[in-house]
């Protein structure tokens, strides 16, 4: 009204509303309104199948990207942390231990006899016997305890907050009783026995590297001395 009231018309003015005709106009918007409403009916149709595809693409997406990161850090036959995991293990011990003031122990653990299974028997009987040393390397130790398997035969341990330095050689005691039973192939029953080197933090390095070089040493010097 106080537009309407503020508005000045001439005399002269022609209202072309007057020479409208009012059904074709209504008709006319109605048609524009259906058609925008059709149309912003699709588009959110559009937008919600869109939103439904990224979020697939997103969700497979990152699947794609831990399978990736497991297979660069887990070794494919036995599913255990490959060296990259054990030496950040190890140098996450290092610091652990540092502020704890309580030692811990790497095991460098080397199957006896292993290459005789695999050469006379085959990869496939030797496959399936490592993963059967795996699981009972892993019923063995403490769940806060890193096993990988380093390549080959060879696995190796992160056992943490010792007490006592014995208790390194208790787990070790362990595992070689959790050998004695045979291994159930498809070709044959087998014994193996397992040969192992400790080095303690930090009496027997202060480093990952000079930590698994010595448990590495320590492990011949066992196969030297008669294995198992």
């Amino acid at each position: 009204y106080t537009g309407m009231a503020a508005a000045v018309f001439a005399p002269s003015c022609v209202s072309l509303a007057s020479q409208t005709n009012l059904n074709w106009l209504a008709i006319t918007i109605g048609g524009l309104t259906f058609c925008i409403l059709i149309i912003t009916l699709i588009l959110s149709i559009l937008d919600s199948r869109l939103e439904s595809k990224t979020h697939m693409y997103a969700k497979s997406l990152k699947s794609a990207n831990d399978q990736l990161m497991h297979m660069a850090t887990h070794d494919v036959l036995t599913d255990l942390p490959n060296r990259l995991v054990l030496c950040e293990r190890i140098q996450h011990a290092i610091h652990v231990s540092q502020r704890s003031k309580k030692s811990f122990a790497v095991l460098y653990i080397d199957l006896d006899g292993f290459k005789v299974v695999n050469d006379s028997l085959g990869h496939q009987i030797g496959d399936s016997l490592l993963k059967q040393v795996s699981e009972r390397l892993k019923d063995v130790l403490r769940k806060e305890d890193t096993l990988s398997r380093i390549g080959g035969d060879e696995f190796a341990a992160v056992v943490e907050d010792l007490n006592d330095t014995d208790n390194a050689m208790g787990i070790c005691e362990q595992i070689n009783q959790a050998m004695i039973l045979p291994f159930k192939t498809t070709r044959a029953e087998l014994n193996i026995s397992t040969s192992i080197g400790i080095a303690i933090f930090p009496n027997d390095g202060e480093s990952v590297e000079i930590l698994l070089h010595n448990a590495d040493a320590a492990m011949y010097e066992v196969k030297r001395s008669g294995r198992n």
